[in-house]
């Protein structure tokens, strides 16, 4: 399965933002 793939389509896991806060800037806001 090619996760960045899904990254684009879906919105960023909670799990991925605690993982990593850079990438919540990324998160689209409308989710």
């Amino acid at each position: 399965i090619d996760r960045t793939f899904y990254k684009i389509v879906l919105p960023i896991s909670q799990d991925e933002i605690n993982v990593n806060p850079a990438i919540g800037d990324q998160q689209n806001s409308g989710y």
